[in-house]
């Protein structure tokens, strides 16, 4: 099994400058010029809700700013929202399909009324946005029942509850006096960050490799988890040399970063193993913030 990372722990670890390197040579740093549709914002406050925020800014001229929180959780399942409304699903894979799609907290306004979609490709409905290959679209029941019916023809999907807005003038201001960092990325390095790639393959190259180091093993180096039964650890191993997963078997799914010098994280969910995939029995929310 190859060892994931979300993009939520993925950026509240890697921090502004290895996300820098991430995005590649298309990063232009700004400290005081206008954030653009596509800019990254980082935040440099310390009060919630914005503290260790990265925003997606997707709109920007005289009537304001909006943008949506990439990296904080609202610890619920699209599919599971969407069950509630008694949408009518195409076939039980789609309705798997969106119970595994995750949705974001996107920002302090609008928690209870506004829900916003970030989905590849861009222009399947209007009225959008489209940031590149990528499309930001507010939720109306003709975009849930679309989804449900399998005929919205995206490939990728996340979900954002609430959004993150300023009024004229005010997103510059915050700017001005060091509230956030801009960061221009090209529009094509964004899906990287918004959808789930495999944690290794992120954290090198952003310069945070997995492996020997001075002779310590650093990065994402354990295994994934492990059985709980009869006793707390027992068979199946979940690793990159673990055995094929049996329905009603349930196992710990404990991801872990260790890095000399900057820090570790480590979160465990305890799983259990269904016929078309799993169900995490673990409600407890998991919000990261580094001191």
């Amino acid at each position: 099994m190859e060892p994931h990372v979300n993009r939520r722990t993925f950026l509240s670890v890697l921090g502004i400058g290895g996300l820098s390197v991430f995005l590649g040579p298309a990063v232009v740093w700004a400290a005081e010029k206008l954030p653009v549709p596509g800019a990254l914002l980082r935040a440099k406050i310390e009060t919630p809700p914005f503290r260790d925020s990265v925003v997606l800014l997707f709109e920007h001229g005289k009537q304001g700013a909006q943008g949506l929180i990439i990296n904080k959780p609202d610890h619920r399942s699209l599919g599971r929202m969407m069950a509630g409304m008694n949408l009518r699903f195409r076939d039980q894979a789609t309705f798997e399909q969106y119970i595994q799609s995750e949705v974001l907290y996107g920002g302090p306004v609008g928690r209870g009324e506004l829900l916003f979609l970030m989905h590849t490709p861009a222009g399947r409905w209007v009225p959008s946005w489209s940031l590149g290959v990528m499309g930001i679209t507010p939720v109306t029941p003709e975009v849930l029942r679309d989804l449900a019916a399998g005929t919205a023809e995206v490939t990728q999907v996340v979900a954002c509850l609430g959004v993150s807005g300023w009024a004229p003038g005010q997103l510059e201001s915050e700017i001005a006096r060091g509230s956030w960092n801009v960061i221009y990325a090209d529009p094509e390095a964004l899906p990287g960050l918004v959808f789930d790639t495999p944690a290794c393959d992120r954290f090198d190259k952003a310069g945070y490799a997995t492996g020997l180091v001075n002779g310590r093993m650093q990065g994402y180096f354990h295994g994934t988890g492990h059985g709980v039964g009869l006793d707390i650890h027992e068979h199946p191993r979940i690793s990159r040399h673990g055995s094929i997963l049996q329905e009603g078997e349930v196992v710990t799914v404990e991801p872990g970063l260790y890095y000399p010098g900057l820090g570790a994280v480590r979160i465990e969910d305890m799983v259990l193993v269904t016929k078309d995939g799993c169900r995490n029995l673990t409600d407890f929310p998991k919000v990261f913030e580094l001191g």
